[in-house]
């Protein structure tokens, strides 16, 4: 529904309450959360049984520079994009993923050196957690301005094209994300002149960079439809991608219980 999509995430950004912060890296500080960017987090303590444990999945095992007990995701895709198909030098995505660090007794530690050699993310950073592995203070962003933004570039671009309302939305996130004022053109916008179709592949991409490990990429590949496209025969061990897998299974348990239901019911493919 692009009209309603545009219409609240305009009534959002005419609001006035919400903004991006400035610094990409800022974003997830520890030591300011619920800043003027979150529209809707999960509130974490690093208290005992209180605790996230986002850090300990996706940074690298040993890394108290970050997590006392992190350990790194132990299934990779090691071609994805979000590996290869990066600008190196932005700010985002130095912040967003790393493949060295300074581990917390002061030695320098190449990930590629490790029994782990998968790049790591960055974003959940807590020195200070505590030995338990759910004992991370990061909060967990569900809902953020930046997403807000790119919904009305894609909306506006679904309605009306790539209008300068749409290119302005989305050129103040990758503003941010190179380091640069987001309120002024820069070197990093994007072409003007650029297509509808091209637009919206752009912006399809900006939400995989911007919200990488914030639960975003799945649905946004399922919704446009692309996610045949995209994964291929890269997930679970070169099990293929198949429209059915759009769903998930309806569990047993409900079809067993629900006298409406029966295997027959069950959604294609499983």
């Amino acid at each position: 529904d692009w009209l309603m999509s545009k219409t609240k995430a305009n009534d959002v950004i005419n609001s006035g309450v919400y903004s991006l912060v400035p610094n990409f890296p800022d974003v997830f500080d520890i030591q300011n959360e619920n800043h003027e960017e979150i529209i809707f987090g999960i509130q974490y303590s690093n208290l005992a049984d209180f605790g996230s444990g986002h850090p300990a999945i996706f940074n690298h095992l040993g890394s108290n520079h970050y997590a006392l007990v992190a350990f790194s995701v132990a299934t990779i895709d090691t071609v994805s994009n979000i590996w290869t198909n990066r600008d190196f030098n932005e700010e985002r995505y130095s912040f967003t993923v790393y493949d060295e660090y300074v581990h917390g007794d002061g030695t320098f530690v190449d990930i590629s050196s490790t029994g782990r050699p998968n790049p790591c993310i960055g974003k959940y950073r807590d020195a200070n957690a505590f030995a338990g592995a759910l004992d991370h203070a990061n909060d967990y962003q569900f809902m953020r301005f930046a997403e807000i933004l790119l919904i009305f570039a894609e909306a506006e671009n679904e309605l009306n094209g790539p209008t300068a309302e749409a290119l302005n939305a989305f050129n103040q996130i990758r503003r941010r994300a190179n380091g640069v004022s987001i309120d002024s053109s820069s070197e990093f916008d994007i072409d003007p002149t650029i297509s509808q179709e091209l637009f919206r592949d752009a912006i399809l991409e900006e939400r995989s960079k911007e919200f990488v490990a914030e639960g975003k990429r799945w649905y946004d590949l399922i919704r446009t439809d692309r996610a045949i496209e995209f994964l291929g025969n890269n997930v679970n061990n070169g099990a293929a991608i198949t429209r059915e897998k759009y769903l998930f299974p309806i569990p047993q348990s409900e079809i067993d219980n629900n006298d409406e239901l029966t295997p027959a019911d069950q959604n294609p493919g499983y």
